[in-house]
């Protein structure tokens, strides 16, 4: 039984970022990667925002200094924005595969599903679940009985 529940939900609002401002990390750094930089305007296109949404919303990033923006209006991702970003990818894939590849879950669902909730999950919960798959990709059999489809 969970102890306190009626206030653990307060915990939601004290998430370290939102949902969009995990997107922009991640894709902040999937054109630095591939490109060495990016400007707002590659961020805005690769995800399909306004400008002016991306700005607006990337302030408390840099403000955090989860994100760096040169005298030439290049963005890069701090040290600290680098380890989320990645940390928010892996908690990705590991739901992905778990709800896909473990729970039977149609592909586009379960990439939808751990889209909602990557940005969400802890650091120790997203560790402890990779173990699980770990565990579950030896037990073959167990894998079968789990899947749903």
């Amino acid at each position: 039984m969970i102890k306190n529940r009626d206030k653990t939900w307060k915990y939601f609002r004290d998430h370290e970022v939102t949902h969009s401002a995990a997107h922009y990390l991640m894709a902040l750094h999937e054109l630095v990667e591939s490109q060495g930089y990016a400007r707002l305007s590659d961020v805005a296109k690769k995800l399909d925002v306004s400008l002016g949404s991306l700005s607006t919303s990337i302030r408390p990033m840099l403000k955090r200094k989860l994100i760096i923006q040169d005298a030439n209006k290049h963005l890069t991702l701090s040290d600290d924005g680098k380890a989320l970003a990645l940390q928010i990818e892996q908690t990705w894939s590991v739901l992905t595969i778990l709800f896909h590849d473990i729970l039977g879950v149609d592909e586009e669902i379960a990439e939808i599903d751990a889209c909602k909730i990557e940005h969400l999950l802890s650091p120790e919960s997203a560790e402890g679940l990779q173990r699980l798959l770990d565990v579950l990709e030896k037990e073959v059999a167990l894998k079968k009985k789990l899947k749903m489809r």
